[in-house]
Formats: structure tokens, C-alpha cells, sequence
């Protein structure tokens, strides 16, 4: 583990791990500090993605990228192109940092902006000690520190026609997955499948319900599967169905409960 200096005063690691050198912050105990005690990150995510999702290439659009462990070795171990999408100003310039770190900059473009339901400016609150856990504040929510981002409309930056495909869309933004899916009801029609993190107690931070993100889902995929440790993901299931199976799940709305869902259009994976 190596020093990288300093990005806005705070001082900057560089590990090396399963999916090579990654710059973090030092006081980033979640996800750059994972990787600095494992080595790894998301790995039943990153064999979905590289392994049958985009196996043959296509367009990865990453919304809440953070510093790129997920844009990174999906774009390296893939042909795809991917579409980068970070608001906080740090992690971009991470994100920025461990693209060039592996030689990608030809093929990953990082947006320093927050996806959204309208294009704007909002303040996006922080945690000191979890860099994924920055959130858009809206009026149900409150941060102890906070920066200006810029937000936009996926649909007003993307030409969804241009892209290759497959397009596949990874979705993690602490409860604004609601009004992210707003600003990306065209775009969304091009893809093949989206990885959507459903975290209830983050919905209701920003005043969203789970039964808000199922109608915005349901807009556009018809299928889905909820990716559970030790549970086969084909052949998805219908949409509302594979939802229903979260009643069931008796800390549903704690604050540390969440999963993330895979939707589609159809039940079989990708043919090979």
C-alpha cells in the first residue's frame, strides 16, 4: 500500500488487490477500505457483468460509479464502453485517477454530475467514514456535511440509439434511484438489463417508498431477479412477483437491509 498524496486536503491511498491498484481515501472505511483489508469488491456483481451480461461487449452505464471498482474491472475484463457517472467531486477525482491508473481513459468517460429526475444543482450530503454513502439531500433529508453538485437527465445526455449493445445500466444511489429512473425513461428502453440496488431505509431517507421504485422498474423491465448469496439468477421471474418475495423479509426497512435486483425483458440470460 502506497501514499497518493492528497486530494482536497485529504490523504489518498493506493492499494493493490484482485482487480489491481485502486487510489481511496485514507478515511474511507467502506469501500476503498474493503479493498484494502479483502482485495476484492462485489464479486458476484463483477461475474454477472464480465462473465454474461456484457461478456460480448456492449455499453455499461455506471450511475454512482464512486471510484471506479465496479466501471474499472468491468470495462478491463470486457469490451464494453462504459459511461461513468459520479457527483461527489472526490470520488470523481478518484474515479478520474484509477482509470488512468489501467490505461481506460480511451474507453470509460466520467460525468462529474448526479443523475437525476430534472437537470439542476443540489447539495449532496456526506459521510465521513463511508465514501458510497453520499446522497442527494432533498427536503426529507439532512446531512452534517455537504457539497454543491451539478444533476442532469440521462436522457438529455445520452443518445440511446448511438450506444452498443447490449446496454446495461448499474444503478447505486442511496435512495435517488426513484428520480434517476425519471430522467431515464428513454435511455432505458434501449437496455438489455439494469443492477438496481433496492435499499428501503434509503428510499424513505429521501422521502421514496419501495412501492415508487417497483412502478419506475416496472415502466420499463418486465422481469427481475433479486441476486441473493446462494440463489440461481435465470431464468428471472416476473417483475412484481420477484418483488413480493421482500414481504417476507422481516427486517425489510432496517436501516443496514438491502439487496440489489437484476430486471430484464426476458427470462434467459444472454445467449453466449
Amino acid at each position: 500500500m502506497g501514499s497518493g498524496g492528497k486530494i482536497a486536503g485529504e490523504e489518498i491511498l493506493t492499494a493493490d488487490g484482485e482487480l489491481g491498484l485502486f487510489a481511496g481515501a485514507a478515511n474511507d472505511e467502506v469501500v476503498h477500505g474493503t479493498y484494502r483489508r479483502t482485495g476484492q469488491w462485489a464479486p458476484e456483481l463483477l461475474e454477472l457483468l464480465t462473465h454474461q451480461l456484457l461478456a460480448k461487449g456492449g455499453t455499461l452505464l455506471d450511475i454512482g460509479a464512486n471510484i471506479g471498482l465496479v466501471t474499472v474491472p468491468t470495462t478491463e475484463r470486457t469490451q464494453c464502453r462504459t459511461l461513468a457517472f459520479e457527483p461527489d467531486p472526490r470520488n470523481a477525482e478518484l474515479l478520474r485517477r484509477n482509470v488512468a491508473l489501467h490505461g481506460l481513459k480511451e474507453r470509460i468517460d466520467v460525468h462529474e454530475l448526479a443523475l437525476f429526475s430534472a437537470a439542476g444543482e443540489m447539495s449532496l450530503g456526506r459521510d465521513s467514514s463511508n465514501h458510497g454513502d453520499q446522497r442527494l439531500l432533498t427536503s426529507a433529508t439532512s446531512a452534517t456535511s455537504s457539497v454543491r453538485v451539478r444533476t442532469a437527465r440521462l436522457d438529455t445526455l445520452v443518445d440511446a440509439a448511438t450506444l452498443t449493445r447490449p446496454i446495461v445500466a448499474k444503478i447505486d444511489t442511496q435512495g435517488a434511484e426513484v428520480d434517476v429512473l425519471a430522467g431515464a425513461q428513454h435511455t432505458l428502453k434501449h437496455a438489455e438489463h439494469a443492477v438496481v440496488e433496492i435499499w428501503p431505509a434509503g428510499l424513505a431517507r429521501v422521502g421514496r417508498t419501495l412501492q415508487e421504485l417497483i412502478e419506475a422498474l416496472a415502466t420499463n423491465f418486465s422481469h427481475a431477479r433479486l441476486l441473493l448469496t446462494g440463489e440461481p439468477i435465470w431464468p428471472l421471474a416476473d417483475l412484481r412477483t420477484e418483488f413480493a418475495r421482500l414481504d417476507a423479509v422481516a427486517a425489510l426497512h432496517d436501516e443496514d437491509t438491502f439487496f440489489d435486483i437484476l430486471v430484464g425483458h426476458a427470462t434467459a440470460p444472454p445467449q453466449p
